[in-house]
C-alpha cells in the first residue's frame, strides 16, 4: 500500500472519531493562522461547543497531503 492511499485511510478514521466534532485547522484553538479556522473556532466557541477533537495540519505535511487526497 502507498502512502497517499494509507494516509487517505488513516484521514477517514480520523474524521471517524468517537467524538462528535472533529476540526482540521492550520494552527491551533489558541492560534488559528488562517481566517477560516478563526471562524471555525469562534463559531464552536459561540455555541458552547467543548467536546471536540482538533488537529493541526501545519504539524503534518502527510496529514495536509492526505486531507487533499481524501477530499479528492
Amino acid at each position: 500500500m502507498n502512502g497517499c492511499i494509507s494516509m487517505s485511510i488513516a484521514v477517514e478514521g480520523l474524521s471517524k472519531m468517537p467524538d462528535k466534532v472533529v476540526v482540521f485547522l492550520k494552527g491551533t484553538l489558541e492560534q488559528p493562522q488562517c481566517g477560516f479556522s478563526n471562524a471555525v473556532v469562534q463559531i464552536l466557541r459561540q455555541h458552547s461547543i467543548c467536546d471536540y477533537m482538533a488537529y493541526n495540519m501545519l504539524d503534518d505535511p502527510q496529514l495536509q497531503q492526505g486531507m487533499k487526497d481524501y477530499s479528492n
